[in-house]
């Protein structure tokens, strides 16, 4: 077991929230894996290391029901997984700092949207967003209107056609938003929402929130209600290596171990 990930994630979380975390937390649900409770914020990090023999422990859907049994107990659970901290160490830092309240806040009114390019959106989110850049149709930024500084990015899918109660709808997907690190831009959501509405009218928009990171309580008040969780997903990940891979495309190795996120909260803003 690598202690590096376990010492240095504590000390981040120590410096940021001003405590230090205790290592037990009553009703937690029995794991492997080290946890740290910090009781002021009601928070319990979750640290998944990349390590066989803890692996082989956990049967199919362990963190998914792990993740669900911690929150029945009203506390809010992030888990953590090693690879992610080796490879998106700085991301998770800043949404640490934003848990901790301690984001640089900038308002959207002080912002413009318009369209951006699929390398200035890839470069951004790939930067700024802990899942990175995957492919899409629409992408728009947030500029500050004083500096033209690019400090938010939203991408959506194309159209999905499908139908509801014998009407065919037009879906569109919400695949990225993130503003730039270490920053909390308050109605930034909101307002790139509007420009897409305007620009696409769509019939509805779905999106996703990462269970392992996110409640997805903030899509509420945008007019989004929950509609699922979705199943875990599996992946390939090799300790010192760090990358993932799908879990249908194996890599040629003995030391690849298969490990499950705990899914994502499925969101969806009906507009007709």
């Amino acid at each position: 077991m690598p202690a590096g990930f376990i010492t240095d994630f504590e000390q981040q979380v120590s410096t940021l929230f001003g405590t230090t975390p205790l290592h037990s937390y009553p009703t937690a649900p029995q794991t492997p894996f080290r946890i740290l409770y910090l009781p002021q914020h009601n928070i319990l990090f979750h640290l998944v290391q990349i390590d066989g023999e803890m692996l082989r422990t956990c049967p199919p859907g362990f963190f998914a029901e792990w993740q669900q049994k911690a929150e029945e107990s009203g506390v809010r659970v992030v888990q953590v997984f090693e690879d992610l901290w080796h490879t998106r160490r700085q991301n998770i830092i800043c949404l640490l700092t934003s848990l901790a309240g301690k984001s640089q806040k900038i308002f959207a009114r002080n912002t413009v949207i318009r369209r951006i390019t699929r390398p200035v959106a890839n470069d951004f989110l790939n930067t700024h967003h802990l899942g990175g850049s995957p492919s899409a149709r629409f992408k728009y930024g947030l500029f500050i209107k004083k500096t033209n500084e690019l400090i938010g990015a939203a991408t959506f899918s194309p159209p999905r056609k499908f139908y509801r109660d014998g009407k065919e709808y037009r879906s569109y997907e919400l695949i990225r938003y993130a503003g730039i690190n270490g920053a909390n831009i308050t109605g930034g959501l909101s307002k790139v929402l509007k420009a897409f509405i305007e620009d696409v009218q769509p019939d509805d928009i779905m999106t996703y929130a990462d269970r392992c990171w996110w409640t997805g309580d903030s899509y509420l008040p945008l007019g989004f209600e929950w509609i699922e969780n979705t199943p875990s997903q599996a992946f390939w990940v090799k300790a010192g290596e760090w990358m993932r891979y799908p879990a249908h495309q194996k890599p040629d190795s003995e030391e690849f171990l298969q490990l499950e996120n705990a899914g994502n909260r499925k969101f969806l803003l009906r507009l007709k």
